[in-house]
């Protein structure tokens, strides 16, 4: 075992150093293959007990750090396990692997996901905002789903939710599916360190099994015959059960790191920025915002902003169309097909950071105007009231940091409400630069784009100093941003 060990340790040294002498490393590692050594047991555990081991010969589906760093994630490959391997390989293995929920056709996958349901471990701190299991749940969940893993070929990809290094959190997303590697491979950023495989558990793992939703999901705590995410921010966990699309894997990654990034100083948008022709950019705090105008840039859906600028959650773009091209992971909805795509030639790592960000809120009462702005201090105020985008739920942190980094990089921010039938102007204007100030409204916002006729503004006046004045009581400069009553 000794000799045989070092002949391999040699032959993997001449691959590393000496490519051109192939061959005498072949020779090597074929003479140290299928390794096979006798151990003798000490008496005391068995007396004159003997077996054999067998150490498989690494190769494809087959490498020994990696198998050793899924065991620290608690899924220790009883079958194959594929890591970062490139695109051709996993159109090809996804098209092996078809299902009623998969094809592959063209080079184009095109999957049909189900309804998916967000839900948090109750340590989580999301309050009521999402459904809860509780832990035992929750263990018994994780058991179900690496066990099931553990049994299959797996398909691995080591990535990073963030573009700027400094700023960014490494993701593993593990799982028995082909495609939805693919679409990992897509979606998260290249990892920071492309090295040799680390021991260390990465700050966020995700498990995907697109093939199961729980027989017995009451058990669980969750609704039975639907796709879910489970979240679990103290480990930094997400369990992804059935075919999910795209925006149910940003919405889960987005849960488990925002906490995460605040501690960093950076905040986590949920949105598009939108990049005008005169180098101008505008960060909507909203997956969709009405559009007419010229043709403009649109990032990724999310966003990072710190003192350094503007950095891309993700490294590929989704958007809607009915023509998708060869590598288009396409995903068949209710309302017609959506694509995603890698987008890494254009988009810069780090950017300045934007000229305007808007928030956004659908106030079907029309108390609020088409387009009003906003002071630093008045911006903080409706992130907490929840019109941003910055947190999957409403908080202070957030709405402070979002406050100091409007001051630093003097952005101008603004409130849309969608409600209006010329949002879409608004838009425009917005990101063209071309905005005025005006009279200041009911609510104490000064109006840039007014309505025909705007609706009355005490029920929203009393709701905003019910439900957010108390959570602003330690900072009592956010909460003079309040309404009057």
């Amino acid at each position: 075992l000794v000799v045989a060990t070092k002949m391999l340790r040699g032959a993997t040294r001449v691959l590393r150093t000496r490519p051109w002498r192939i061959s005498a490393a072949s020779v090597l590692k074929v003479a140290a293959r299928d390794v096979r050594c006798m151990a003798t047991y000490p008496s005391s555990v068995a007396e004159d007990q003997s077996a054999t081991a067998v150490y498989a010969a690494e190769g494809p589906g087959n490498d020994w750090r990696v198998n050793w760093s899924l065991a620290v994630a608690d899924v220790p490959p009883q079958a194959r396990a594929f890591r970062n391997y490139n695109n051709k390989f996993l159109l090809q293995a996804a098209k092996s692997m078809e299902s009623k929920s998969v094809k592959v056709a063209d080079d184009i996958v095109t999957v049909e996901p189900r309804l998916a349901s967000l839900y948090q471990v109750e340590t989580s701190g999301f309050g009521d905002l999402l459904p809860s299991i509780s832990a035992e749940q929750y263990k018994s969940l994780f058991e179900t789903v690496t066990e099931q893993l553990r049994e299959n070929d797996m398909f691995v990809h080591d990535g990073a939710l963030g573009s700027y290094p400094a700023e960014s959190f490494g993701v593993r997303s593990v799982s028995d599916d082909p495609a939805f590697c693919l679409l990992s491979n897509y979606t998260l950023c290249p990892a920071p360190q492309r090295g040799p495989v680390s021991y260390q558990r990465q700050p966020i793992v995700v498990y995907s099994l697109p093939t199961m939703l729980p027989q017995n999901a009451a058990e669980f705590g969750l609704k039975p015959n639907e796709a879910v995410a489970v979240v679990d921010t103290s480990s930094g966990t997400v369990l992804l059960l059935g075919t999910h699309c795209s925006y149910s894997l940003h919405q889960a990654l987005h849960h488990v790191a925002a906490e995460s990034l605040l501690a960093k100083d950076a905040l986590l948008i949920q949105g598009q920025a939108f990049l005008t022709s005169n180098d101008r950019c505008t960060l909507f705090c909203a997956d969709y915002v009405p559009f007419k105008g010229d043709p403009v840039k649109v990032s990724p859906h999310g966003h990072i902003l710190s003192q350094k600028g503007l950095s891309r959650c993700w490294t590929s773009i989704t958007f809607p169309t009915d023509s998708p091209s060869a590598g288009d992971y396409v995903e068949k909805c209710k309302d017609g097909s959506v694509v995603t795509r890698p987008a890494r030639t254009y988009l810069p790592n780090l950017s300045k950071a934007p000229n305007a960000i808007v928030l956004v809120v659908d106030d079907q009462t029309k108390a609020f105007a088409p387009l009003s702005k906003l002071s630093p201090t008045q911006a903080a105020f409706y992130t907490v009231a929840g019109y941003a985008g910055t947190m999957p739920s409403p908080s202070l942190s957030s709405a402070l940091l979002l406050k100091t980094l409007a001051e630093k990089h003097k952005m101008q921010v603004y409130l849309l409400n969608t409600a209006w039938a010329n949002a879409d102007e608004a838009v425009a204007k917005v990101t063209a630069g071309d905005v005025a100030g005006g009279a200041k409204d009911a609510l104490g916002l000064e109006v840039a784009i007014a309505g025909d006729k705007p609706g009355d503004a005490s029920a929203v006046i009393k709701d905003l100093r019910s439900r957010v004045l108390p959570l602003c009581h330690d900072v009592p400069d956010i909460g003079a941003a309040a309404p009057l009553a």
